[in-house]
């Protein structure tokens, strides 16, 4: 049990904000165990960055940074994966991915091919690392992402990037290009050559399920940025259910937000899923706040309803 006194916390910290992004909560001298999952740091090393840059903070600095799509992932290890390509064992094609690659500036923008190409060339590396490591039928944990990083970007002639099924000794030069031409291959074959298929929008396929996993009933394909790493954690059919700024005043609180669905339940409906498009261009709504429940003329509670 950890003392309620040594639970993690902060009261009015010198650098004027607290902040958290479900990554872990405390520094690495904690001396408490307090589980290890948790969501990787970017997300809270993005929001910590932006929060020290703002002066005369508006709500429309907190919707802006509600969509950041700012990969601190890609921004730790791209440039290390650029620099251990040989570039003589390229064909004229991987140079224009590469060239992308070299200009990126890191945003999981939803028009952009680079997330793309960054994606699945990560994913190819990964499994390139562990595959061979973890040849086993019994289920055995890999190593997370944050420290295969760690170990490429500060320790780049591990003996765990050799593949111990092959008699040469692996560099992480040689894992590297094969994860690279095996991630293009991939996106040609299933995308064509290089076409707004393959925008990072499209590619992730973003899916609004139904709260009852009821097919028909959510709504697919929407075109989004973001990504697990970055603020707007978007990936797939996961990503921020709600969106919500609050504003703290002496005179009122003012409350702006939005949700992935709609007014009503009722899939017959016009509202259904009239907040849908809002959400995925992160407009938000004025919120109601009621400093009273509100009553009817005879003074019973009022059941407010939404049509």
């Amino acid at each position: 049990m950890v003392p309620y006194e040594h639970n993690p916390h902060a009261l009015n910290p010198e650098r004027g904000f607290l902040s958290a992004a479900n990554q872990f909560p405390t520094s690495s001298d904690y001396p408490y165990y307090l589980g290890e999952s948790f969501a990787p740091f970017e997300r809270g090393r993005r929001i910590n960055d932006l929060l020290r840059e703002m002066e005369g903070v508006t709500v429309d600095d907190f919707e802006n940074m509600l969509m950041d799509n700012y990969s601190y992932h890609a921004f730790r290890l791209l440039p290390v994966l650029l620099d251990s390509i040989p570039r003589d064992s390229l064909q004229a094609n991987d140079f224009e991915y590469l060239s992308r690659l070299e200009t990126w500036d890191y945003f999981n923008r939803a028009d952009a091919v680079e997330p793309t190409i960054f994606y699945y060339w990560w994913r190819e590396l990964y499994d390139a690392i562990w595959n061979d490591n973890y040849d086993t039928p019994y289920p055995m944990r890999r190593p997370g992402r944050d420290n295969t990083v760690d170990m490429i970007v500060n320790n780049s002639g591990s003996i765990w990037l050799d593949n111990v099924h092959t008699t040469e000794l692996e560099s992480l030069d040689d894992v590297s290009l094969d994860a690279f031409l095996a991630a293009i291959d991939y996106l040609e074959s299933n995308y064509g050559l290089l076409t707004a298929d393959w925008q990072w929008g499209t590619v992730r396929n973003t899916n609004l399920g139904h709260v009852a996993q009821i097919p028909g009933m959510g709504v697919p394909d929407l075109f989004t940025g973001g990504g697990a790493e970055s603020i707007n954690a978007i990936r797939g059919s996961h990503g921020p259910s709600w969106r919500m700024v609050v504003e703290l005043d002496p005179e009122g609180v003012r409350g702006y937000g939005v949700y992935p669905g709609g007014q009503s339940g009722n899939p017959g409906s016009k509202t259904y899923d009239q907040f849908v498009e809002t959400w995925r261009t992160g407009e938000l709504y004025d919120l109601q706040f009621l400093n009273e429940k509100p009553v009817d003329r005879d003074g019973f509670p009022l059941m407010i309803r939404f049509e």
